[in-house]
């Protein structure tokens, strides 16, 4: 009732019959996290599932050598694995000129934990795991917008059971990167002033993960020009996008700067892969490409393994280039993302490690889920075999390995 005893009147618009259109309110904060679990389901199973083979094969390794009483010397236990040494020593022994090529977000959170208690392993292993979610998340939204939700579901699927997705689950920069890089693009594409400084912040941290992370400035760049060609920046847009981009390269001098007062090379991160002979050169890619072919004719497998990433993922960045729908700036953003991706490692002359590098070349992964979704046979035979293979280098990332 209204004062003085009248009826209250609604002050809902009117529909066109005379009804009152009723305003409904914002579902509550719990409603929109439901409503995002049931629309993004798959690919939290996709993680759970996937991690779950992870900690299992690679704890049940590591009791089995710690059981059987294996010389230490052979092996390394699960949480230490890998790259965990790396950072360790930065955060141990700060830069000198032999570590400075591990950048610094990683071992400056492991430190961070450190100072209040919490074991490096323990807070590199949180940390992995938990950026993986998110960029898992994230690549699966950003997917959408160009090859649909279900093939970008399943694309997510494949990354998180990818036989070098257990980068994502140890002491390691892949999960870091992963989110930082998605989440800067999903904040730039709201074209705000503040989602574009946003999106700046993450992409400097991400330069300052590992140094394809600087190439995330490409995407920035051709998502700001899609945006100013359709007139969604403003004025105060525009400077945001500039601020944005330019943290990329004030955030890598800051770095190189501090390394100089360290190591007194202000280029040690570069100087630094000296040590395992890397060094990059235009004809590079080409040398690269012609040693894979030589050793796989010589009957390397790891060769053959490598160069079949390398040809398989750049054939993929082409088709997501032709085939994936959308707008056309971020579509070329993301294809010279992807191609500086694979180029990148590709300079110094060899072929290393390129399937784990291309776990974090979204479309890859996008047309591998477009190509899952249109022959049901191919995304049968991912879910089985992705798997084995994904639990066998688990097992090998501790089995075989100096301790």
């Amino acid at each position: 009732m209204a004062p003085g005893g009248h009826t209250a009147r609604s002050h809902a618009p009117a529909t066109p019959d005379g009804a009152v259109d009723v305003v409904r309110p914002e579902p509550a904060p719990t409603g929109r996290i439901r409503a995002h679990y049931e629309s993004w389901k798959p690919v939290y199973w996709a993680f759970a599932l996937s991690r779950l083979l992870v900690f299992v094969v690679g704890f049940a390794a590591d009791a089995a050598m710690r059981i059987t009483g294996q010389d230490p010397a052979t092996w390394r236990p699960f949480a230490f694995a890998e790259t965990y040494p790396h950072y360790a020593d930065v955060v141990t022994n700060g830069y000198t000129l032999q570590n400075a090529y591990d950048y610094p977000v990683l071992p400056g959170l492991m430190a961070a934990g450190d100072v209040v208690g919490i074991p490096l392993w323990l807070t590199a292993f949180v940390l992995a795991n938990a950026c993986f979610l998110v960029g898992l998340l994230g690549l699966a939204m950003l997917g959408e917008r160009y090859v649909g939700k279900l093939a970008s579901v399943r694309g997510a699927t494949y990354l998180a059971i990818a036989p070098f997705a257990y980068w994502f689950s140890i002491a390691s920069t892949e999960s870091l990167l992963l989110a930082l890089a998605v989440g800067s693009v999903l904040l730039a594409l709201r074209a705000t002033p503040g989602a574009w400084l946003g999106a700046g912040t993450l992409a400097a941290l991400a330069a300052l993960t590992r140094p394809p992370g600087a190439l995330v400035g490409l995407l920035l760049l051709c998502i700001a020009i899609s945006q100013l060609r359709a007139r969604k920046l403003g004025v105060r847009g525009t400077f945001a996008a500039l601020a944005a981009g330019m943290m990329i390269p004030a955030a890598i001098a800051a770095f190189f700067a501090f390394l100089k007062g360290e190591t007194g090379d202000a280029l040690a991160a570069i100087h630094a892969q000296d040590q395992f002979n890397r060094h990059v050169t235009l004809d590079g890619p080409i040398k690269a490409l012609e040693s894979g072919v030589r050793n796989t004719l010589a009957a390397s497998p790891g060769q053959a393994i490598e160069l079949v990433a390398t040809i398989g993922a750049a054939a993929l960045i082409v088709w997501f280039a032709a085939r994936a729908a959308g707008d056309r700036w971020e579509l070329r953003g993301w294809t010279l993302f992807g191609a500086a991706s694979l180029l990148l490692p590709l300079a110094t002359g060899v072929l290393w490690q390129m399937p784990r590098f291309a776990l974090l070349i979204p479309p890859v992964f996008w047309m591998l889920g477009m190509l899952g979704t249109e022959r049901r046979w191919l995304h049968r035979a991912v879910l089985v075999l992705f798997p084995l293979a994904l639990a066998i280098k688990v097992a090998t990332s501790v089995v075989g390995v100096a301790g």
